[in-house]
């Protein structure tokens, strides 16, 4: 085939090409297709040849493995063979565009592979063109680009959310390179420059735009996070600007890093904050107002503490004075209505001031160890006289499975429950009120206790039940009227309840009665030693008869007997006792001890008690009364019938264990020793020299009374300065010295006086004020005092704190200087019966018992502490200490209860020799104060 021939022919110039071989005879086209073809067939990129109708010539490799079809099978073929239509006329068309412009075209299109699905590629196509430039078809080369595209779209779909977020977010964004300067920024950051356009923001500093502080800092700050690598994270800053307000923002700045890692500049996005620091500092300045407001407040409360107190000592203490002399029965009536209503008076400053303290959030918790059963039964029995007065039975049942041993503040937990009981006894007319505790919740290391009250009082109806804890209120005005009362104490233990992560509410149907129910969290106390269970292993089996009119009494002792292994049998009459012990005495099982209340109706404990002592067989069957308070002839009746016992109601638990195990396993006691109300004892007082700081003329009166009926030689300071002087000029054993005095307070005095003494000279000083606001006691403490007083001062107080301070290792280093010689050797000589007096409330009768129980108890745990040095066994000695110590200070044995400390310290730093020492000093003690025990007060 001629070259003329070839171009004279369109449709058939490419002819030659149909077969793969070729023929090299046929000339010089066929020699260099040969060799193009060879070139096409090594390319990676899919390659297509097509003549001027569109008829496929030529497919190399890559294309023929793509549509996985033989060269053979696509010769001939047009695209509208291979592909859809709409694809097909697209590429038709760019074909003949091709061909007919004779110039080249490239673009971006979507294809199809042979399993029909569609992809992008890349391609170039160009004329195909004779010898003679005759273009005679097209030749198509490309390629997969779907990887690239899909980046593609993924970097335009960046972009766009990288341009919406900064062209909307209303943040200040920006970023800068490594001097600074602005390379990108926010509108909103554009907007606040004033900037028209953020791209006429590139290239500026932050010199450009702030002042010249505030770009120096900013320059810094983007110094050190290059350097450092250190992000600066939500800092605020205050913007400073030329001639604009200053502005606040919460900044955080950043290092940016390259695609190597490598630093190159900084950005930070920053949102303003003026307004919230506007906010800010409005509300800190309400704040500092309501802080001075609430130091008014607080000042104004111990201003009137100190006011109120002031006169009510007064008050309070000349009562006790007077009531100390020779008065008439009426006389005497007289001023005990004076001491309770001045009592009264007390009592509401004092929910005044704990309601303060709670409103301001200055009320704290102590955290201390306590016995929650002896906490609990001493709490009721400080409330059963009140309970007897009205015939109201008094009873308290606590959950066994709850342990004994306890961490918290139980002197609010007191409160709370002082409060709830003496509600309940304060609105029951008859009946009985019962506190019940359980666990409703324990973990190892914390329990939750629910304490309820109920009683069968007057009631309260439904709608007035939620306010009973609010401030001031009661379920009726006619309460007030009829009760008395503030309505603060509901309130006080409602707020209590919350500090002790509890809750409190009420169940109420008037002339029913009411409960109160409260939760608390306390902690449990797992030292060593802290276990007060007792060992029921000697009672365990024993028949015991429970004789009580009462059934929820009868259900308590039940309880309680049960959990020791006792057998209990429970009875509601005399006549029905006396029936279950002649039952019981014909069985090989007879009623080894009688737990017997003494108020019953038809017939009373002492009844019963003179049939059983009728019958030879049961003269020595323990009987155990149970009392809610004494009558005249009561003692020489307990004695006449061989009365084992007695235990004021609500009993103790301890109490009615050890009593039960001394009935069981001790004869009964054959008597006690009648015990008359003597004088208080003042000779180990005698010539103490006191030096008495106080500015109230009354008060002044008030205290030098006192002291002198304590055989004291006082000397009066009015003021601070007074006192510091006659401190020096004069010789004491104590200073009393109130708190609020003119020209030099008595904090500041005390100060003065420490600055000026030798340490081997220091002046006991007892505070005495009428404040009584929180942290008063600290106060005192770290100027340098002994101990504190609260006004009004009582005799029995102030007694006790001049026993303590003379006896204190803490005191004075020489003894105080007295008269007698006797009674400065000899501290027993006057033992103070008005202590031990003051403890039982003057309740003769129960003082007797408690003696009796003391004598009873004391020498095993004497024996105790004296074997326990012996084997170094120090924790026995901290436990024998701390029992002997409790005891001793409720009959108002001060002496040895402060010997027994020190060896409770002595077993803490397990010190062998201090501990042989003080025990001897122990057993010294009581050789002199039990004959004064076992003679009474009489003697």
């Amino acid at each position: 085939m001629s070259d003329e021939s070839s171009s004279s022919d369109p449709e058939t110039s490419l002819q030659w090409i149909w077969s793969p071989e070729g023929d090299a005879s046929q000339g010089p086209n066929v020699q260099s297709w040969i060799a193009y073809r060879t070139l096409l067939d090594s390319l990676p990129f899919h390659i297509l040849i097509k003549d001027r109708s569109g008829r496929r010539v030529y497919g190399n490799p890559a294309y023929l493995k793509l549509h996985e079809m033989t060269l053979e099978e696509i010769q001939g073929k047009t695209d509208f063979d291979l592909f859809p239509e709409d694809l097909a006329r697209e590429f038709s068309e760019d074909d003949q565009q091709v061909m007919s412009s004779g110039e080249r075209s490239w673009a971006v299109e979507k294809h199809l592979n042979a399993d029909g699905e569609r992809y992008w590629i890349e391609r170039i196509k160009t004329p195909l063109r004779a010898p003679d430039q005759t273009v005679v078809g097209v030749q198509i080369v490309f390629w997969d680009v779907s990887k690239l595209n899909r980046t593609e779209e993924a970097l335009d779909h960046e972009r766009s959310l990288m341009s919406s977020l900064m062209d909307n977010i209303p943040d200040a964004i920006y970023f800068k390179d490594r001097a600074s300067r602005f390379i990108r920024m926010s509108s909103a950051q554009a907007r606040k420059f004033g900037i028209a356009s953020a791209d006429d923001a590139i290239g500026l500093t932050d010199a450009d735009i702030f002042t010249e502080e505030h770009a120096r800092q900013a320059l810094a700050d983007e110094a050190k996070i290059m350097a450092t690598g250190i992000p600066m994270v939500a800092r605020i800053e205050k913007e400073t600007w030329p001639e604009r307000e200053d502005t606040w923002v919460s900044t955080t700045k950043m290092p940016l890093r390259d695609s190597t890692g490598e630093i190159v500049g900084t950005f930070g996005i920053s949102r303003d904050i003026t307004e919230l620091k506007k906010t800010q500092d409005e509300l800190q300045q309400a704040r500092d107002s309501a802080n001075l407001a609430s130091k008014a407040k607080s000042d104004f409360l111990a201003n009137m503490s100190h006011e109120i107190r002031t006169p009510m000592n007064a008050i309070i203490g000349m009562t006790e004075l007077l009531l100390d002399t020779s008065l008439d029965r009426s006389q005497r009536e007289y001023l005990k209505i004076v001491q309770e209503s001045g009592e009264s008076l007390l009592s509401l400053l004092n929910d005044i001031l704990d309601f303060s303290k709670i409103e301001a959030g200055h009320l704290e918790l102590d955290r201390s160890s306590f016995d929650l059963h002896q906490s609990i039964g001493n709490t009721l029995r400080s409330l059963a006289l009140r309970a007897h007065a009205k015939g109201i039975e008094l009873a308290y049942s606590i959950d066994p499975k709850i342990p004994s041993a306890l961490i918290g503040d139980v002197g609010r937990l007191r409160q709370v429950i002082v409060n709830l009981v003496g509600n309940a006894i304060k609105f029951t007319s008859e009946g009985e009120v019962v506190l019940t505790i359980e666990a409703i919740e324990s973990t190892q290391e914390t329990i939750t206790l629910q304490i309820s009250v109920r009683d069968t009082g007057i009631g309260i109806p439904e709608d007035k039940q939620a306010l009973v804890f609010d401030e001031f209120q009661q379920a009726d005005s006619s309460t007030t009227r009829t009760y008395g009362g503030t309505g603060l104490g509901l309130a006080i233990s409602s707020r209590l309840v919350q500090l002790m992560n509890g809750e409190i509410s009420v169940q109420s149907e008037p002339g029913t009665g009411s409960t109160f129910t409260f939760s608390a969290q306390l902690e449990i106390d797992h030292s060593e030693g802290s276990s007060t269970l007792p060992d029921v292993s000697e009672i365990e089996g024993a028949r015991v008869l429970i004789v009580d009119d009462n059934a929820t009494n009868r259900r308590i002792l039940t309880e309680m007997l049960s959990n020791w292994g006792v057998e209990p049998e429970a009875v509601n009459s005399a006549k029905a006792a006396l029936d279950a012990i002649r039952s019981a005495a014909e069985t090989d099982r007879p009623i080894q001890a009688v737990l017997l209340d003494v108020n019953m109706p038809e017939a009373s404990g002492f009844d019963f008690a003179e049939w059983v002592r009728k019958e030879e067989r049961f003269q020595s069957l323990p009987l155990l009364m149970l009392t809610s308070g004494g009558r005249p002839g009561d003692t020489e009746r307990r004695r006449e019938l061989n009365i084992s016992a007695k235990m004021m109601k609500p009993v103790k638990q301890s109490e009615v264990f050890e009593e039960i195990v001394r009935a069981l396993g001790v004869q009964p006691s054959s008597g006690m020793n009648d015990i008359v109300e003597t004088a208080s004892d003042v000779e180990q007082f005698e010539g103490c020299r006191v030096l008495l700081a106080e500015d109230n003329l009354v008060n002044q009166k008030l205290a030098v009374g006192i002291l002198s009926k304590l055989n004291c030689e006082v000397t009066v300071a009015e003021t601070g300065i007074e006192a510091v002087e006659k401190w020096k000029a004069g010789e004491f054993d104590v200073i009393l010295m109130d708190i609020q005095m003119p020209d030099l307070d008595g904090l500041k005095a005390t100060q003065q006086i420490r600055a000026l003494e030798n340490d081997a000279e220091h002046l006991p000083i007892i505070a005495m004020t009428a404040h009584a606001m929180s942290g008063d006691r600290e106060k005192c403490l770290a100027a340098g005092m002994d101990d504190y007083l609260s006004k009004p001062v009582r005799v029995g107080e102030l007694r006790e704190k001049l026993q303590s301070i003379m006896n204190s290792p803490k005191g004075s280093t020489s003894a105080p200087h007295v008269h007698s010689e006797s009674t400065a050797n000899d501290p027993w000589v006057n033992y103070d019966w008005s202590v031990a007096l003051e403890n039982v409330a003057g309740d003769l009768e129960l003082l007797e018992t408690v003696l009796d129980a003391f004598l009873q108890e004391y020498p095993p745990l004497l024996e105790g502490i004296r074997s326990s040095i012996e084997t170094d066994d120090f924790d026995s000695l901290s436990r024998n200490a701390h029992t002997l110590k409790g005891t001793l200070l409720s009959i108002g044995a001060v002496v040895p209860a402060e010997t027994l400390l020190s060896l409770e310290e002595s077993a803490k730093s397990k010190d062998s020799s201090r501990a042989k020492t003080l025990s001897d000093q122990l057993r010294s003690e009581f050789d002199k104060l039990i004959p004064i025990l076992k003679a009474g007060p009489s003697a």
